[in-house]
């Protein structure tokens, strides 16, 4: 493209301002706008074994889970961070453990239901107000010994049991393996499925009237209706899978720690990497307004805001 000026010039603050005016006795070639590229990622710190992080789309903010210590002690000082989508931390510990009338061990994945939070916390779903931080309550699952991720949809909520415990020489199967769905107004419990078989039931996302669920022993996806039948299964090409979360357009981002990555499953079953030389990357979120990529590095202390293309 030619553009055509007569220039004049003054000094401003030691630099010069081209100013153009008329007539045009001069052209010369600009060159095209250059191509956009997707922003560079924010690494956000100060977090303590951060295990998952939600978008929470009607208060425009990510809720982080931070263990704080190992994955199954009852130590009760746990939190839930306030992190604003600039990557500016709001409020460290907006639900703290440490807190005389909070409990909180080691929080985990959750879902939101109103102004409700249900997050897992090893044996207890634990419920807590998003205007005050406050408890709201609790429903303990008779029998879980890892409750991992929650979901809610379809007028459920849904907690996967990835059956271990902890100890001195680190997790051991207990085989409680598990999905359970909770009426969040009853606080009734249902099994959706249970068998020690299952390779540790880790993230789970509720999808038109069905669940999807990946393992932390196996590299797999099933699909399963809310009666714990399979429909349909997904395989990966390395396991040690955690979170999922829907693309929007008929697919799934599942992050794997066993590939350091972040897998794409297309809408086919079709699946790539997204991102990798990601550092244990546990129950990642979703962005849907600005489509960014929220990943906790469990090891790392820290939560990774990836914008994608």
């Amino acid at each position: 493209m030619s553009v055509c000026f007569r220039w004049s010039s003054r000094l401003v603050l030691g630099g010069v301002v081209a100013v153009a005016a008329p007539p045009l006795i001069s052209c010369a070639s600009t060159p095209e706008p250059a191509p956009k590229t997707a922003a560079a990622p924010v690494v956000v710190v100060g977090f303590q074994t951060p295990e998952s992080v939600l978008f929470d789309a009607e208060r425009d903010v990510y809720w982080v889970s931070n263990i704080n210590g190992a994955p199954g002690d009852k130590d009760d000082n746990g939190f839930i961070s306030k992190l604003g989508p600039d990557g500016v931390v709001i409020d460290l510990k907006f639900i703290d453990g440490a807190k005389d009338d909070i409990t909180l061990h080691a929080p985990k994945g959750s879902c939101i239901v109103g102004d409700a939070l249900f997050v897992a916390d090893i044996d207890v779903v634990r419920i807590f107000s998003l205007s005050t931080g406050d408890a709201a309550g609790e429903v303990p699952i008779t029998g879980a010994t890892f409750l991992n991720d929650v979901a809610c949809g379809d007028g459920k909520v849904f907690v996967t049991d990835s059956g271990l415990a902890f100890g001195e020489s680190g997790p051991t199967p207990t085989g409680t393996d598990a999905v359970y769905a909770i009426d969040p107004t009853s606080k009734a419990v249902a099994i959706v499925t249970q068998n020690p078989d299952l390779p540790r039931p880790n993230g789970i996302i509720e999808d038109g009237g069905a669940l999807r669920v990946v393992y932390f022993g196996a590299g797999r996806m099933d699909a399963m209706t809310f009666d714990g039948t399979e429909t349909s299964q997904v395989t990966f090409p390395k396991g040690a899978l955690d979170g999922i979360v829907k693309d929007g357009r008929g697919g799934f981002y599942v992050s794997s720690w066993e590939a350091s990555a972040v897998y794409h499953v297309g809408s086919d079953g079709s699946v790539v990497e997204l991102k990798t030389g990601l550092n244990s990357p546990a129950d990642i979120g979703l962005d849907t307004t600005r489509n960014v990529l929220l990943v906790p590095h469990f090891s790392d202390n820290t939560v990774e805001l990836i914008p994608l293309d």
